[in-house]
């Protein structure tokens, strides 16, 4: 039974926060467990899209940090599929996951296709409703990296460019 006070995204995130807390408190097993049954029961209630999507995405952040990239990238893979069959392969999660899965390729020394995702992150980010600076951020952080990493020296510094003009205008100087 759920708690009328709080709407079903709202006891989701607080799931996704006690995993997430799990997992960094070194429990790796217990937080994975916590996403696995909260997918599983937003399943069941016939809850997918964005909410399922995130949780999944979520178990995806900690398998990469568990260096298990090969398990991480087959769950971003697995979102970015469904958000383009449920037309939304330029929304906020779809830049999240994009941007997730530059980084497990970077991790596995695979420069230039993590570049290529962490531009096509950066972009979608940009123009996806209800995407946060702070994600938008993130991706063109990553993005910019990876672009060093790809040896692309000259876009490099004019993305890092790009880049710190739009933090400064909307995270705020420092």
């Amino acid at each position: 039974a759920r708690d009328p006070g709080f709407s079903l995204a709202e006891l989701v995130a607080a799931r996704h926060v006690l995993a997430f807390a799990r997992t960094y408190d070194n429990d790796h097993a217990g937080g994975i467990a916590e996403l696995d049954a909260l997918a599983a029961e937003l399943r069941q209630r016939s809850v997918g899209g964005p909410l399922l999507a995130e949780t999944l995405r979520r178990k995806a952040v900690v398998l990469s940090a568990l260096k298990r990239f090969e398990d991480a990238a087959a769950i971003y893979l697995a979102i970015l599929a469904d958000e383009e069959r449920a037309g939304r392969k330029t929304s906020a999660l779809a830049s999240a996951t994009l941007n997730g899965l530059a980084v497990v390729r970077a991790r596995q020394g695979r420069y230039d296709e993590g570049e290529a995702l962490g531009r096509r992150a950066t972009a979608i980010g940009l123009v996806a409703a209800g995407a946060r600076p702070l994600d938008i951020g993130d991706a063109w952080r990553t993005w910019v990296t990876l672009l060093g990493l790809a040896g692309k020296s000259h876009e490099t510094i004019v993305e890092a460019q790009k880049s710190l003009r739009y933090n400064e205008k909307h995270l705020g100087e420092g």
